[in-house]
């Protein structure tokens, strides 16, 4: 007898229908031994293959089966139990005997089932096709490590002396298909999505002012799926895919076969399967009632996974931080915190641990272990790996399902944490390994930071039990989860009173104490997090020594004008167009222009500082101003406020009931504020009562740039200074920001008539500004260092304010020597240094300006933002987006 008949023995039995036993159709394995089927009314479930078919049958899509409802385990998941397996024979003696469904009837079938009655072949398999192979890696552009995982797809054995023992040929590049041929290969998953992000297109895009929202899924009708190796990528397509997760990254082996098309139609997936896993022999002693005593919980280590250490939006009456907590908590027990996206580590994955000194208190524990993202752990032998939840959150962009907790055991069927690493989720390029493989399959998995808490005991082939356990945020959720490690159950604790309501934005927030701190953070997508890891402030210095180089002058020519090209300068307003007198970029950057190439528009209420392009102009609403549509900063974090000061960096804190004032030399005086934006706003203050105060000496104006008494007298008829501090009925504050982009002429000028009574310095990032990282990153124009210009103008209260930018540290204003920005000494940033400009003019007690008057310049490119009091007649006549020439109105009445 041959083999094939013995195993046809060991299955077959006589088709006896019992009462409650349903037809139905396979559409495919789902792991765990289940496969999805279809009934005759259309509805599908999952049902479990017994153990007496399990490594006998390969049951497919498309065969057809006998199901017992109420045989084996059911649950709202599982429906019952396989009790038959039709073969073409059987199937056709039940339609000659009427008993076959009408439902399951098809007239393709009936005209093939002569032709399929001898080809039961692929109903059988070799166990040895799941073999695990513990040397597993992949990498992302290296595809010779392939290989290792290969080994777990192909048969290693294979008997050609039986008719029955015919299986698909392998294919090992999936180039190399031929038409019609059924076979197996084996690659890497790529999906093609018009909705996934693309780092290109987002460049292409970089003038786009209205920043598009990210879609909730990357998912759509239009997407390819290819399958990817060292030879190429070919398109795959088949009703199979469907019932997958497929995310690009994943290693998969895929049967079926090339169509006239020149895709190829998948016929089954495999997966690498759950790694094998270390035998727990605590849970076994558990199981087998070798442990006597009561149940019991003893914790002996806290994990907390990411997102520690995530800033509050508002400023809160918050006593402690992050570290007086870890403090106490360590004290009596061993904690391992993991950073997240949130905190102060890079952005890329895998996160290295955050650093101890962070944690001034805590870190003087030795129960206080600061580790990585992802982390693998051994507690009381039992395996746990856990991530901060970036993986799932990347790979649910993919599937068009809401289950994150089948994505996450999905993971372990695919032996990849991060399968979409690097496409979507950026992650750090290694050379000669992916740390994301799981070659050993752990205890207990979990995922931190998910909307809510789930968990399962997922089982494996091999009798693998892996707890996946996904974590929600204690912030929005007030969620501690307790694990047993006796028999790996969780159970859920909550303290509302954790639970910080109002803010919602870190991951573990439990003191809270009294402090009149407020803070501003860099967050963003991941270009926020891998700019802010650089050091601009110190790429910008290098920049500019660079460019202070002196070129060769036979070399000067070509490249201006290449620069110029590039940027699109126009070379024909310069006012020296011979391009050997400049001996560096710094020279030609700073370029003067003919005296007619800028016009004024002298009968406008207000004209553009600078050339540039009109970013956003509008209302101050309340104390907020908009940076794009929907996202807004503050106006006094802007301009400086003694009561509310508010630190545009991570780490440093400005303000409490008194002003800051740091000198300019020394960085270290703390003065009385000669100059409030709230007395100058505010009801009923008078600004002459104020205390005015010159940190930097007496006259902070340069030689050659005072007011002569004739033009103080012309200009005071000109402004009609108000001694009025308040903003008057009828009147309103507006903004409006000009973005300088390196091609631009980098001189700045004055927009009006007006007095700058004061100068504040705030030392800061030196984020870029250009309209596409506008969009990436909210409160951009206060993190940056900026100089802000304070004064008035005949409607009220007037500011200018350069804000500096990457490469473009050194702001120069031509009226104030002392002035030095991006200094190289270490600058509380966020401080400011004040100065005022009474001197400059007895009478008006400030620094008059007239329309058009150079004020001061940037190198390559940046940014000028005003904010001004003007009455409500007062229209903008720009549009967002237009380009400006210096002297161009941007506004007038009404």
């Amino acid at each position: 007898m041959g083999k094939k008949q013995t195993i046809r023995n060991q299955i077959d039995q006589d088709i006896d229908i019992k009462e409650g036993q349903r037809y139905a159709k396979s559409l495919g394995p789902r792991g765990n031994h289940q496969h999805e089927v279809e009934f005759t009314d259309g509805t599908t479930k999952l049902v479990t293959l017994p153990p007496r078919f399990r490594n006998l049958v390969w049951l497919k899509r498309g065969h057809f089966v006998i199901v017992d409802p109420t045989a084996g385990t059911v649950s709202e998941k599982v429906g019952g139990e396989i009790v038959h397996v039709l073969y073409p024979k059987d199937i056709k003696q039940l339609k000659v005997a009427g008993q076959w469904p009408e439902e399951f009837t098809d007239k393709k079938e009936e005209k093939q089932d002569s032709d399929e009655e001898d080809e039961d072949d692929d109903l059988f398999h070799k166990t040895d096709f799941f073999y695990v192979n513990n040397e597993v890696e992949r990498i992302f552009s290296h595809y010779d490590q392939l290989e290792s995982l290969n080994d777990q797809f192909r048969v290693k054995q294979q008997t050609y002396s039986q008719q029955y023992a015919k299986v698909p040929r392998y294919v090992e590049k999936v180039l190399n298909t031929q038409p019609g041929e059924l076979c197996y290969m084996v690659g890497t998953i790529y999906l093609q999505m018009n909705k996934k992000p693309n780092v290109l297109n987002d460049l292409e895009d970089e003038e786009t002012i209205v920043r598009p929202d990210t879609p909730a899924k990357y998912r759509s009708d239009e997407d390819v799926i290819s399958l990817e190796d060292e030879s190429g990528r070919v398109e795959i397509t088949g009703a199979c895919l469907s019932k997958q997760f497929l995310v690009t990254g994943m290693i998969v082996g895929i049967l079926g076969k090339e169509v006239a098309t020149g895709t190829f139609e998948v016929i089954d997936i495999c997966l690498p399967g759950v790694p094998p896993q270390k035998p727990l022999t605590t849970l076994q002693e558990f199981l087998t009632g070798e442990l006597e005593g009561e149940q019991s919980s003893s914790i002996t280590r806290v994990i907390l996974a990411g997102n520690s250490i995530i800033k509050p939006k508002k400023a809160k009456n918050n006593e402690g931080h992050v570290d007086d907590f870890l403090e106490e908590l360590c004290s009596t027990v061993d904690v391992d915190i993991m950073p997240g996206a949130t905190d102060p580590s890079q952005s890329h994955l895998p996160q290295q641990r955050m650093h101890p000194s962070m944690f001034k208190q805590a870190h003087k524990l030795s129960t206080l272990n600061s580790v990585s993202n992802p982390y693998w752990c051994e507690i009381e032998n039992i395996t746990f790996l856990g991530t901060s939840g970036q993986n799932i959150d990347d790979i649910y962009r993919y599937v068009d399902s809401e289950d994150r907790l089948q994505m996450a055991e999905s993971c372990m069927y695919w032996r990849h944490m991060a399968p979409s690493a690097p496409d979507t989720l950026w992650s750090y390029p290694f050379k000669d390994r992916d740390p994301f493989i799981i070659e050993q399959c752990p205890h207990v998995y979990f995922v931190g930071n998910q909307p809510e808490f789930e968990d399962n005991l997922l089982l494996g082939p091999d009798g693998q039990q892996i707890r996946v356990i996904l974590l929600p945020s204690f912030a929005e959720t007030g969620t501690v989860v307790l694990l047993n490690l006796s028999n790996l159950e969780c159970s859920i604790l909550s303290h509302s009173y954790f639970y910080d309501h109002s803010t919602k934005v870190a991951s573990w927030i439990v003191h809270k104490k009294t402090t009149t701190t407020q803070h501003i953070w860099a967050t963003g997508p991941w270009q926020v997090h891998v700019a802010a890891a650089l050091p601009l402030r110190t790429m910008s210095r290098i920049w500019g020594a660079f460019n202070s180089l002196t070129i060769p002058t036979p070399l000067r020519p070509a490249g201006f004008k290449l620069y110029s090209w590039i940027f699109g300068c126009n070379l024909d307003e310069m006012k020296n167009p011979n391009l050997y007198d400049y001996p560096n970029l710094s020279a030609f950057f700073y370029r003067e222009l003919k005296d007619d190439a800028r016009p004024i528009a002298r009968d406008a209420p207000l004209v553009s500082p600078s050339d540039g392009k009109v970013l956003h102009f509008g209302l101050v609403q309340g104390r907020d101003i908009e940076q794009i549509k929907g996202i807004t900063y503050n106006l006094d974090a802007l301009l400086g406020n003694g009561e509310t000061s508010i630190l545009p960096v991570t780490n440093a804190v400005l303000g409490n009931s008194d002003n800051i004032v740091v000198d300019e030399n020394e960085f270290a005086n703390v003065n009385g504020i000669p100059y409030s934006l709230d007395d100058m706003l505010a009801e009923g203050t008078d600004h002459h009562a104020v205390k005015t105060q010159s940190v930097v000496g007496e006259d902070a104006v340069a030689e050659g740039h005072e007011a002569r008494p004739k033009d103080e007298r012309a200009l005071s008829k000109l402004a009609h200074v108000d001694s009025s501090t308040n903003i008057k009925p009828g009147h309103a504050l507006y903004f409006c920001v000009v973005y300088l982009a390196p091609g631009d002429y980098h001189r700045f000028h004055s927009p009006t008539n007006w007095v700058v009574e004061t100068r504040r310095h705030f030392a800061g990032e030196l984020f870029s500004v250009s309209p596409y990282f506008v969009k990436l990153l909210q409160n951009l124009f206060v993190l940056n260092e900026r100089v802000a210009l304070l004064g008035k103008w005949k409607h009220g209260f007037f500011s200018m304010i350069p804000v500096g930018a990457t490469n473009v540290g050194s702001i120069k204003i031509n009226f104030d020597e002392a002035l030095k920005t991006n200094k190289k000494e270490d600058i509380p940033l966020g401080t400011y240094t004040e100065v005022t400009y009474k001197s400059a003019s007895k009478l008006l007690g400030g620094k008059p300006l007239r329309y058009g008057d150079e004020m001061g310049g940037f190198y390559l490119g940046s940014t000028v933002v005003l904010v001004f009091e003007a009455p409500q007649s007062f229209k903008f006549c720009v549009t967002q987006g237009q380009k400006v020439k210096m002297g161009e109105p941007l506004g007038k009445y009404e």
